[in-house]
């Protein structure tokens, strides 16, 4: 399954259970939370918790587009590669949260 060739799944694999597909796409980092930072395909960037994908483009200022999210920690802050005004480049991502 891992090795076949064409777009690769983006799944999640639970102890003891059978892997459940989410969708096209890869995972590129993951925290002890359990969110998930990594791309699928043309929809772009994303993190996934809990069941619920959260489009990374329409988190940021909307010159940005994020590329690839790299290391996520517990914080939810992450590097990657942001592209803006078509030049793509190094990006730390900071979360910001609000009460609600």
């Amino acid at each position: 399954y891992l090795m076949k060739p064409g777009p690769s799944d983006f799944f999640l694999w639970p102890p003891g259970a059978q892997p459940l597909i989410i969708g096209q796409g890869e995972a590129y980092g993951v925290n002890d939370s359990g969110w998930v930072a990594g791309r699928a395909g043309i929809q772009g960037a994303f993190l996934y918790h809990n069941g619920k994908m959260f489009w990374l483009d329409q988190m940021v200022n909307g010159e940005w587009q994020i590329v690839w999210p790299f290391c996520l920690i517990d914080d939810l802050r992450m590097v990657g590669v942001g592209r803006r005004f078509g030049v793509e480049r190094a990006i730390l991502l900071v979360p910001r949260f609000t009460k609600c």
